[in-house]
């Protein structure tokens, strides 16, 4: 091979250096202190290594080259910055008109605050306006301290401020002028994979989430006029019995979650209808509700179907718990986790070949989802978690006496302790994006995926939070919510409570980052570009979004991930406006496949056909489904008095009927199938207008008007630039903005 250049030049660097390369990119370094560097054109040709799936391949020869001829001086920190991507105007994709763009105010911004970095001890913290029995604080505030360090005398001379990227959720709610910390928004925003990034000025952080109440049951009881229906199928499906291998603990710790979670959901629907049949004196007629009266001739379950159904519960529950499963949870100290040993199954015996401590899933990532290598955890942990809050709440001594081993599922998901020396904290949760990310620490060809940590079912990342705060709350009232003359039982009434809390912030995070980066929209809440048409994504990596699953790509399995299960808290995931536009795109897609109706995907399509207000013909459909359904592969979490119950009790949505939600046609739009009241979603143009002629002359009009044509006009964000409308609703990211799609033409 050719020789390697020598460097042409070796100079002194006091502060930083900036290099403009003809794909009239301008890039800075900054430094810490004065260093030498030298450059040179590298054309020795090198043959790139095999790439996995997704990594961007490496540049081709010749490559500049800028280095240190010796090694850097002790605490010398190097920060690189894209200063300007149209710096002449001869780049096609970023110029406008091949017009050179002016970013020296954000240069002079980035050489202000480039002496100033995130520090080693940045950390994140939550504070909650609550006490021990009070369940229902209506927000939490998130600090982000960044713990703002200064890496050269001139952060002494001129006080700068940390200068940091807020993704869309935090400007959304972020709180200002917190501390010593400014957090005022320094008005440049750039698009990003999530969204538009805008700077912020502040080393010190605090975003005001909004949190939930959470409970075993809805907002509003069933619908009456569901009711005979309802009673029909929990008479059936209390009967459930969980496979005899998942009893042994000889199976997969997700199906078996599932099937807990399953019937967990028909004992509590079960006994919330005895509860209202049973709450008023039933001889007195005149004090019949509606709903009682509904119940009055029809048969409900009795204590000894009830008991029943909760002791095969306990029993489903407990085995995962008391060490005694066949594949049981193991500690491991390297990564500090609870992971399972796995099940070598077979199919003839319903048990497994293996016996700890021969643990399978410690050596193959394939099996159990990759549980062994922490994939998934909160998926299955969570099923398995709302299990032992349900079994808890109907036996107090039970859930005392397994407080301990729940808990440590708990801490091997979501620590929210950093002096824990047996697992780390928040195992899953990126607490910067809001969302979680499910893999673990699986390879692919020997290394890191290319394209960072990935997650798929944001719904069931959302479910797993709602479980741990039930279980929390459960287990808060078990242990007396601090009244016990014990004090050991007052102290553990104090952790149910913190860890009710600490789960309602998760809970409240991941809910709006997965309205946010996995529920695609056509509004002003739009974070990928047009091109990208389907209505949900279907796997959310650091650095890409796929629209399909691991388990196919046919659309309806992409909408039907982010779908399940259905609980409670799956009124405040699916908004309307956002399935009113899923619903034809849901619906086009499964019944275009006998698979989706044949494996269960379509009764997650008749949920959203309630959820917009068609809650009539939805449960027609639902009723009249085959019993096979529900043990289908993506029906088995389900069953038909789950989801009967989920439909009786929709809110009520105006909706105007017509063809279109039957299953004999079809519309393109979901703007001409459903009206909301009493908000509907206003187009771009309402939003942010057409610029003026003088507003595309005027010096803060920087925007590219394919890349970021929306312009800020006045607002926080004056002068920013953004893929899609400012939210000029609250005036919180701006308060008037226009479009400059059309300037020049």
């Amino acid at each position: 091979p050719a020789p390697t250049p020598p460097p042409t030049h070796t100079l002194t660097a006091k502060s930083s250096i900036t290099m403009h390369f003809t794909s009239d990119f301008t890039w800075t370094v900054y430094l810490s202190q004065p260093t030498p560097f030298s450059c040179r054109v590298n054309t020795t040709p090198t043959t790139p290594p095999a790439s996995a799936p997704g990594m961007v391949p490496p540049p081709p020869s010749p490559v500049f080259e800028l280095f240190t001829p010796q090694p850097l001086k002790s605490q010398t920190t190097v920060r690189l910055a894209l200063a300007n991507n149209c710096t002449l105007g001869t780049n096609v994709q970023h110029c406008d008109r091949a017009k050179p763009r002016d970013q020296s105010k954000y240069s002079k911004l980035l050489d202000k605050h480039a002496s100033i970095i995130p520090g080693p001890n940045a950390d994140v913290k939550y504070t909650f306006p609550t006490t021990t029995s009070d369940a229902s604080a209506p927000d939490v505030l998130l600090h982000f301290d960044w713990d703002a360090t200064q890496i050269s005398s001139s952060a002494q001379e001129h006080h700068p401020e940390l200068l940091m990227y807020a993704l869309p959720h935090h400007v959304d709610v972020m709180e200002e002028n917190v501390g010593k910390s400014t957090n005022a928004l320094a008005g440049h925003c750039s698009p990003s994979l999530h969204g538009p990034a805008c700077l912020v000025i502040g080393g010190n952080w605090a975003t005001r989430e909004e949190l939930t109440d959470v409970s075993f049951n809805a907002p509003r009881p069933p619908s009456a006029k569901y009711l005979p229906d309802l009673s029909k199928a929990i008479a059936q499906d209390l009967k459930f019995r969980i496979d005899e291998n998942y009893m042994k603990g000889a199976g997969d710790t997700y199906f078996s979650g599932k099937m807990i979670a399953k019937l967990s959901r028909t004992i509590l629907i079960a006994q919330e209808l005895r509860e209202i049949k049973y709450s008023a004196n039933v001889t007195d007629q005149s004090k019949l509700t509606d709903l009682q009266e509904a119940l009055l001739h029809t048969g409900l379950p009795t204590d000894m179907d009830m008991n029943s159904a909760i002791d095969h519960l306990r029993d489903a529950v407990t085995i995962w718990l008391n060490g005694s499963a066949e594949a049981p949870f193991v500690y491991d100290s390297a990564w500090g986790g609870l992971v399972n040993c796995g099940c070598t199954y077979n199919s003839e015996t319903k048990s497994c070949d293996n016996r700890y401590p021969n643990c399978p899933a410690l050596q193959n990532p394939g099996m159990n989802f990759g549980h062994g290598f922490y994939n998934d955890h909160h998926f299955h942990h969570g099923y398995l978690i709302y299990g032992a809050a349900v079994v808890s709440k109907f036996d107090a001594v039970w859930g005392r006496n397994y407080f301990d081993p729940v808990l440590a599922l708990i801490r091997d998901i979501a620590n929210p302790s950093h002096t824990d020396k047996h697992f780390p904290p928040f195992r899953h949760k990126d607490v910067y994006l809001g969302v979680s990310w499910a893999s673990g620490i699986g390879l692919i060809n020997g290394g890191p995926y290319p394209n960072g940590r990935n997650q798929e079912s944001s719904s069931e990342s959302i479910a797993a939070y709602e479980a741990m705060a039930l279980y929390g709350q459960t287990m808060n009232l078990q242990w007396g919510q601090g009244t016990s003359s014990a004090t050991s039982d007052n102290a553990n009434a104090a952790t149910a409570a913190s860890l009710r809390d600490m789960s309602r912030f998760l809970l409240a995070t991941e809910l709006r980052s997965a309205a946010r980066y996995y529920h695609v929209r056509k509004t002003s809440k739009r974070i990928y570009p047009k091109e990208y048409t389907p209505a949900v994504v279907g796997m959310l990596w650091t650095m890409m979004v796929q629209f399909q699953t691991w388990f196919g790509s046919d659309p309806f399995l992409a909408y039907g991930i982010q779908l399940l299960p259905l609980t409670p808290v799956s009124e405040l995931r699916d908004d309307v406006r956002w399935t009113k536009e899923l619903f034809p795109l849901f619906k086009q897609s499964c019944e275009a496949s006998q698979t989706c109706q044949d494996q269960g995907w379509s009764v997650l399509l008749r949920a959203v056909q309630a959820e917009i207000g068609d809650v009539d013909n939805a449960m027609s459909e639902v009723t009249q489904m085959q019993d096979s359904i529900f043990t289908s592969a993506g029906g088995n979490g389900h069953s038909r008095s789950n989801t009967i119950w989920y439909l009786a009790t929709r809110p009520y949505v105006e909706i105007k009927l017509d063809d279109s939600l039957n299953d004999d046609d079809s519309h393109d739009s979901a703007d001409d199938q459903i009206s909301i009241a009493p908000t509907q979603a206003r187009p771009d143009d309402v939003l942010c207008p057409k610029c003026t002629q003088s507003q595309c002359n005027s010096p803060i009009n920087k925007c590219p008007p394919i890349d970021a044509p929306f312009l800020c006009l006045d607002g926080p964000n004056a002068g920013g630039c953004a893929p899609v409308p400012w939210h000029t609703e609250d005036g919180f990211d701006c308060v008037v903005c226009c479009t400059t799609s059309e300037c020049g033409e």
